[in-house]
């Protein structure tokens, strides 16, 4: 169900609320409000994310915990947002802060820190950006698009 900048639907039999960051004709770009669940980015430590554990994961397992009307709409999966994505979708440091049970945690972006083979870009508490080490096990903020 959209309700403004929001689409509302079921994860894990909850509901949850989906933001609306870009609307192009009938689809509709969406990243989780909230953290929905703690993964690493990468089980062996990679930071390239076209061969992450966590890409497979969005599409495997975390995807069948969406009620399938949701998911039937997506376009070419989930994935983790880029650097660029937030900082275009979330421009202001303090709207960028995600939360999990009420609690404020980091939160994974797709974007590899180029000096180390195991860095990759996060989110902090406080909005701003920030490297983790990819076998950490941080929180998950899924993106899509449906359409």
């Amino acid at each position: 169900m959209i309700r403004g900048n929001e689409l509302l639907t079921l994860y894990e039999g909850r509901e949850i609320i989906f933001d609306i960051v870009e609307r192009n004709g009938n689809e509709l770009t969406l990243i989780s409000r909230d953290i929905l669940c703690f993964e690493p980015f990468d089980i062996k430590g990679s930071n390239d994310y076209s061969r992450s554990s966590i890409k497979r994961f969005l599409n495997d397992e975390f995807k069948q915990r969406f009620n399938k009307g949701f998911t039937d709409k997506l376009q070419g999966g989930f994935f983790l947002p880029s650097e660029d994505d937030i900082e275009k979708w979330y421009p202001k440091p303090e709207d960028r802060i995600k939360r999990y049970k009420d609690e404020l945690y980091w939160y994974w972006l797709r974007t590899p820190y180029a000096s180390t083979s195991h860095g990759v870009r996060s989110v902090d508490t406080d909005g701003s950006l920030d490297i983790s080490r990819a076998y950490r096990a941080n929180g998950l903020t899924a993106a899509c698009v449906i359409g």
